[in-house]
């Protein structure tokens, strides 16, 4: 269901007479599992509720994650007051070039700070373009995709997602529950990690907005704190060993766990 929103463009023509026709077919099964409430929703505005509907989140491996983020980096990591990290690929919908944007204001602010920007993509080109034009190289570090994110983590103050649109993230989960405060844009995906704003600070879905919670975050370390506390908190509720029982529960028909899988 992740890839969902892909996926039933190309299921439309190939395998099905027209939107009726697949909806019967989902109504066949017992269940239809939706890995967020924003994809179960995108589902039931395109095909109505056909009442097997459930929700059962990714897990994220913690164990896996700890041990991974105790490799050491191939090279000397430079201390800096302020470091954020972003994940995912260089595409327009990730808002990278609105990110730099705001790494440019926050020079021109004489901040003190780096960006780490772990993925690869089509806007490579075009990001080192802007990067080289306003004076970022030493701010800014596309490291291209890596296997090991969680190395990168450990080093970083804040995890920013500024995607234009976005649904559940595990790069981003996998990031709280190592304690990394998060800011995010308004989407989704992160809304639902975020707990509506409880567990990280989601900024309306724009460059200003971004910018000034990044800045917010810059300037308070007890903000930071507050919010690294909140994240870890909300991620312990996405690990393998408590996201299984709802499995179980799914499989087993033990009603007295929550069925939904929702938290």
């Amino acid at each position: 269901m992740g890839t969902y929103g892909f996926i039933y463009k190309l299921l439309d023509k190939a395998f099905f007479r027209n939107l009726n026709a697949q909806r019967r077919a989902y109504q066949k099964y017992e269940r239809v599992i939706c890995v967020s409430k924003s994809a179960r929703d995108g589902f039931v505005k395109r095909f109505g509720d056909p009442g097997n509907l459930r929700v059962m989140y990714n897990f994220i491996d913690g164990g896996a994650i700890i041990r991974k983020a105790g490799e050491m980096m191939k090279e000397p990591v430079a201390e800096v007051r302020f470091r954020m990290l972003a994940i995912g690929r260089l595409v327009v919908q990730k808002g990278y070039d609105r990110l730099l944007r705001v790494c440019r204001r926050l020079k021109q602010r004489h901040a003190e700070f780096e960006l780490w920007i772990l993925g690869e993509g089509k806007e490579r080109s075009r990001l080192e373009n802007y990067i080289e034009k306003h004076g970022l190289t030493n701010y800014v570090k596309l490291w291209g995709f890596q296997k090991n994110p969680y190395k990168f983590m450990k080093y970083c103050h804040l995890m920013v997602c500024s995607s234009r649109s976005e649904g559940y993230g595990i790069a981003l989960a996998e990031a709280m529950y190592l304690g990394l405060p998060v800011v995010s844009t308004f989407c989704a995906g992160p809304d639902e990690l975020t707990g509506k704003g409880a567990y990280g600070l989601l900024v309306d879905n724009n460059e200003k907005a971004l910018a000034e919670g990044i800045i917010k975050m810059y300037e308070s370390e007890e903000l930071r704190s507050h919010y690294a506390k909140a994240a870890r908190k909300r991620a312990e509720a996405f690990v393998m060993e408590k996201r299984i029982k709802n499995f179980e529960a799914l499989f087993l028909e033990e009603e007295e766990l929550d069925q939904t899988g929702e938290i």
